[in-house]
């Protein structure tokens, strides 16, 4: 991508209008003149950057001889001075049982990926293969450097052994082998240097293992130095650039459907989840007043599972409890294509909070109503 390039308000809100509808498709052109990339992913660590690297991964497969348009030709064309990114929840691009997805959408401008402008605007990438090669090569020459190393030193070191033994045997006065004192010291000498240089050599590999062993396996936060700095200049870079973009990429002086409108009670307040999460806190507190309460199955209806609670509801002038409300609400939530409005919300939580307050309510009456009786203490003393 240029250097140049930078977000704009109007990239951004083309984005955000797109991702809003989570159709997983191309606008094919209905947004205006702009370049597309789109992904969408599940689970808390899915993220924009996440989004990006599965776009910029795409660079194995392109070939400069042929090139085709892709996701990571769009990521990195030339031509493009203008980008913006939003994010929408939604619900049916994957199965319900993986949950909501997170649907990223990028606009550019200009768009890229016109066909005979990409030798201008992709640079050729340096082949993996070639790395590989590279790599590979440095540690086979290492190693054969090591090999060759150890071979010269071990011959010299063995040529300078038979030297000296030789040297004792022709001083000596039997001129042989046996009751040879100086080839026996000679014998011993170099027998303790092999040994020693064994047990150095033993002690740096257990030493090099033992700190292998303590280098943590958990995720942990790298400081300036644990890295080279040009590696940590770039890491920051990075940092700065992912969280650009999601702060750009975030809805703006506007409101997004399902959330709690800035400024309001709610702001900030994604309805789904939100009455969602009431299920476990009635289901727990339920437990409490019901100890045999049934246990709570997932997808199962609030009207069922809370069956046991509606003798202790009040009911309305059309014989609706709030039980029956909650579970309208819990339905709607886990199960409508469209996000619940605010009015559905409010319905929902007023209907959850009063389920909750009623249950309160019985588990404190049922503290009061209980006394404990202790036997009278018994006073002795010893002497």
């Amino acid at each position: 991508m240029a250097t140049s390039t930078s977000t704009s308000q109007r990239t951004i809100l083309k984005a955000q209008q797109w991702a809003n509808g989570c159709v997983f498709q191309h606008s094919g052109g209905t947004l205006g003149p702009f370049g597309e990339n789109l992904a969408a992913g599940t689970g808390s660590s899915y993220d924009i950057a996440a989004a990006v690297k599965s776009w910029t991964d795409e660079v194995s497969q392109y070939d400069p001889n042929n090139p085709q348009p892709s996701h990571f030709t769009q990521v990195v064309w030339k031509a493009t001075t203008q980008v913006g990114c939003a994010e929408a929840q939604c619900s049916g691009i994957f199965p319900a049982s993986f949950g909501l997805a997170k649907y990223f959408v990028c606009e550019y401008s200009p768009q890229g990926n016109v066909i005979g402008e990409f030798p201008q605007n992709v640079q050729r990438p340096f082949p993996p293969f070639a790395t590989q090669m590279l790599s590979r090569g440095a540690s086979t020459a290492s190693a054969i450097a090591y090999i060759v190393l150890v071979l010269i030193t071990t011959f010299f070191i063995g040529l300078s052994c038979a030297l000296l033994l030789s040297q004792a045997v022709r001083t000596a006065p039997n001129r042989n082998w046996f009751r040879n004192f100086n080839a026996a010291v000679i014998g011993a000498a170099y027998a303790l240097v092999l040994v020693a240089a064994l047990a150095i050599c033993l002690k740096r590999r257990i030493a090099v293992h033992r700190k292998l062993q303590r280098i943590s396996k958990s995720y942990r936060t790298l400081s300036r130095s644990d890295v080279p700095k040009p590696v940590y200049r770039h890491m920051q870079q990075e940092y700065a650039r992912a969280c650009l973009i999601a702060y750009e990429s975030q809805p703006k002086n506007g409101h997004q459907e399902g959330w709690g409108a800035p400024g309001s009670k709610y702001s900030g307040v994604r309805y789904r989840t939100a009455l969602l999460q009431t299920i476990r806190e009635i289901d727990k507190a339920a437990h409490v007043v019901l100890p045999r309460h049934p246990t709570l199955r997932p997808h199962a209806r609030m009207l069922h599972h809370f069956r046991f609670l509606l003798p202790l509801l009040p009911r309305d002038q059309d014989g609706l409890s709030p039980l029956h409300y909650y579970d309208s609400a819990i339905q709607l939530a886990r199960h409508a294509s469209r996000e619940p409005t605010e009015a559905e919300f409010i319905l929902g939580i007023t209907a959850a909070s009063q389920i909750k307050k009623v249950l309160d309510e019985c588990r404190l009456e049922a503290l009061e109503g209980s006394t404990l009786h202790l036997p009278d203490p018994i006073h002795s003393k010893t002497k």
